[in-house]
């Protein structure tokens, strides 16, 4: 699930340009990565308390769904109320971002989580077909996740840009929609594509993942975005290594998209997961080589580009959510939640499987 923060055209101007005012070492006021994004859900000072900028340690608050107040579950009767036990290890970068960096303790847990939100994938892939409403598949999708232990972490979610809760466990985004969209009623259509969103919160950690699956045969248009968001998502991780900057891999994906013919929304970014559903760092997906926040190992976040067939505008809709290219092109979008190590990257939303509807056809 995609975060951001409304960024001033001069703020903007300087990601393209690359200025320096944006790499770990920091401009003047001391801050990063947060000045790429857009409807930021960025951590507020008082998410870590008692840190300090030489590294000590930080215990941060209790996620957004309030730890004293159970989550009603609108599918079942259930209410849940996720627990959470502070982190071993959140450290600051250079007094910075506000990064935490797992321990191998932390990383095997989360990786539970990751891997059950790739589960999720797999499992909803074959019930994507026509006539299936995108309600249905956030009902099956909300099942299937409660019922291996987990809590779908959308569900009444607020982050800091919203007065409103979100209101579903997962989000469906169907052909011109970018991102957030709600499922309801809508029936979705031969030829149609849909982005289908999922994180899961389990035992403290959060996992995210999504694709975009085909409905029914796909038209051309569908299928030249949705290969050249694949991609895009690819070419990214490929990035992904300690000592590269976050501008490496915004680079990668926006020359690969742009030699495509398509374009990348500016205005979402990938984010650091964790125990908090959104964490620092801000992953851009456009930018300049060789600027950013510098990788280390330990690192957990996403890269989830939103590729236009169109322009790269966007605009959002009065429920506060749904987010629609402004040319009403096609969007497609593909995510991993990535783990930084010592020589590499580690895929920890990985699929065991072929995704049906989307890599694969259809198989029932």
């Amino acid at each position: 699930m995609q975060v951001g923060h409304r960024v001033d055209p001069a703020v903007r101007s300087a990601i393209h340009r690359g200025q320096p005012d944006v790499e770990q070492e920091g401009g003047k006021d001391g801050r990063t990565g947060s000045r790429f994004s857009f409807l930021s859900s960025r951590l507020p000072v008082d998410s870590f308390r008692g840190g300090a900028s030489d590294g000590t340690r930080c215990v941060p608050s209790p996620p957004r769904w309030e730890s004293n107040e159970a989550v009603k579950n609108e599918h079942t009767s259930a209410s849940r109320t996720p627990a959470l036990t502070p982190p071993e290890s959140h450290v600051y970068l250079r007094g910075l971002a506000r990064v935490s960096i797992k321990t191998a303790r932390e990383i095997e847990q989360m990786r539970k989580s990751c891997q059950l939100a790739a589960r999720v994938l797999e499992f909803i892939g074959p019930k994507i077909r026509p006539g299936v409403t995108t309600g249905q598949l956030d009902r099956l999708c909300h099942d299937f996740i409660v019922g291996h232990g987990a809590y779908p972490s959308p569900l009444n979610y607020r982050p800091k840009f919203s007065d409103q809760r979100y209101p579903k466990s997962i989000c469906a985004s169907v052909n011109e929609v970018v991102c957030h969209g709600i499922p309801n009623g809508r029936v979705l259509e031969n030829g149609d594509i849909v982005n289908l969103d999922i994180t899961t919160y389990l035992g403290g950690f959060h996992g995210d993942t999504n694709a975009t699956f085909f409905v029914g045969s796909p038209r051309a248009e569908a299928k030249r975005v949705v290969e050249v968001a694949r991609k895009c998502l690819d070419v990214g991780i490929a990035q992904v290594r300690p000592g590269a900057r976050l501008g490496d891999i915004g680079a990668a994906i926006q020359e690969y998209a742009e030699g495509h013919r398509c374009s990348v929304v500016r205005e979402f970014t990938g984010h650091g997961i964790g125990r908090e559903f959104h964490e620092d760092p801000h992953v851009p997906h456009f930018g300049v080589r060789g600027k950013g926040l510098r990788l280390q190992p330990g690192m957990t976040f996403t890269i989830e580009p939103m590729i236009n067939g169109g322009d790269y505008a966007v605009e959002m809709l009065d429920d506060g959510w749904t987010v629609l290219t402004r040319d009403r092109s096609l969007s497609a979008q593909f995510e991993h939640t990535l783990l930084v190590t010592t020589s590499s990257v580690d895929v920890m939303t990985t699929r065991q499987c072929p995704l049906v509807n989307s890599e694969v056809g259809a198989s029932e």
